[in-house]
């Protein structure tokens, strides 16, 4: 940490023409630029050089800066001087952190602190990453007037509201079920922001380039991949270990299955169902680059579903599917975003992070059995006439 303080000086670039940086860009500034331009209501007036998409990975990434004065260089000092304290700090605590957030939060704290002026703006993305939550609120009480945008990405809120205490925030929903989360946890404290509206999906360049249909099968089945992830939804790095099939007993996976039987039974008690199963692209990278076959797809070979194995992200074919069944996926989120029929997985155990009160009329797309998942479909594609009690209630 003391390296990355130190060669602050080393690491500034002047950029006058800069007027915009979004971080935690990653592998896709384009997308993020895109996603930018089309909400903020900028469309083509900024020029492509006025807008910058950054990741700090690297541990001496650049600091750019549109100008250089003595205010930005007393503001860099206040934030150097606030890491210094916190790394000497940290020495006499036994909090672990990893050292990765440790220096994305510095490398993001002092890139904000460098470009905040009258003219500029800045977004985030990640509003459930530690890095994101803290850089952007040391900032804003370093700098007052500063108001950072913030994305909250495609997942639901529940378990990541506790970045969201955030007085000086800009909040940027990506989802109509985030909107319906946010309204409860401001009710109840949870949550406090500066603004909040509802922007869109983060994949708006994807949506935007895809035509509405109608569905060409009846139940789409969504893998997350968990055969592949550890128990907190990791990926895993060593291939070798997911060839032995060593997480095969992660419980998001183990809910896969359950979907899958259930959609079986349905399908053999009624044979003109068509069910198709989507892999995610982690699943496909695995099968393509290293041979590596879905656990499932005997299975779904057997009870005659479809596995979608052309394409790279199931995203292309959003409205192929008249339903869309998970365990937990945020492509379930974004397509009741856009009004598409889809449940999801919501025991009540700790570890879904669901919790079905905060989710107002969305809470009835969400099962915690199979025997109500079947009810649900049965019900959805009238294999099954609802009784009159049911009505009543829906009235």
């Amino acid at each position: 940490m003391w390296a990355l303080i130190l060669s602050i000086p080393l690491r500034l670039r002047k950029r006058p023409d800069l007027k915009v940086i979004l971080y935690n860009a990653a592998d896709k500034p384009q997308r993020r630029i895109y996603y930018y331009r089309k909400y903020a209501g900028l469309g083509q007036s900024l020029p492509d050089n006025s807008i910058l998409a950054v990741s700090h990975e690297r541990f001496l990434s650049p600091l750019y800066v549109q100008k250089l004065g003595w205010k930005q260089i007393r503001r860099l000092l206040k934030a150097a001087a606030l890491l210094s304290w916190a790394t000497f700090s940290s020495t006499f605590t036994r909090t672990r952190v990893f050292p990765h957030w440790k220096l994305k939060f510095a490398n993001m704290l002092l890139q904000q602190v460098a470009f905040f002026g009258d003219d500029t703006d800045q977004m985030l993305f990640y509003c459930y990453e530690p890095d994101t939550y803290l850089s952007s609120l040391t900032a804003s009480a370093l700098m007052p007037g500063y108001n950072p945008k913030v994305g909250s990405s495609n997942s639901l809120l529940f378990r990541d509201n506790r970045y969201l205490y955030h007085p000086n925030l800009d909040l940027k929903l990506c989802s109509r079920i985030q909107e319906t989360e946010s309204k409860f946890y401001m009710e109840l404290g949870w949550m406090k922001v500066g603004n909040m509206e509802l922007w869109g999906l983060e994949e708006a360049d994807v949506m935007d380039n895809l035509k509405r249909a109608e569905s060409t099968v009846d139940i789409g089945v969504y893998s997350s991949g968990f055969w592949a992830r550890t128990e907190l939804g990791w990926r895993v790095e060593d291939v070798e270990r997911i060839r032995r099939g060593e997480f095969l007993g992660n419980r998001w996976y183990r809910i896969l299955l359950d979907i899958l039987d259930a959609c079986a039974a349905l399908k053999r008690d009624y044979p003109q169902l068509k069910v198709k199963v989507y892999p995610h692209p982690l699943e496909l990278t695995l099968l393509r680059n290293h041979d590596i076959v879905m656990p499932y797809a005997e299975f779904v070979q057997r009870e005659g579903f479809e596995l979608s194995l052309d394409g790279d992200n199931s995203l292309e074919r959003f409205y192929e599917a008249k339903i869309g069944l998970a365990s937990q996926s945020t492509i379930i989120f974004d397509r009741l975003h856009h009004g598409l029929d889809s449940y999801f997985y919501a025991g009540k155990e700790n570890w879904t992070s669901i919790d079905m009160r905060y989710l107002g009329e969305f809470s009835r797309f969400g099962f915690g059995s199979s025997e109500e998942l079947k009810d649900k479909l049965k019900q959805n594609l009238g294999l099954e006439a609802p009784n009159q009690t049911d009505f009543n209630q829906l009235a």
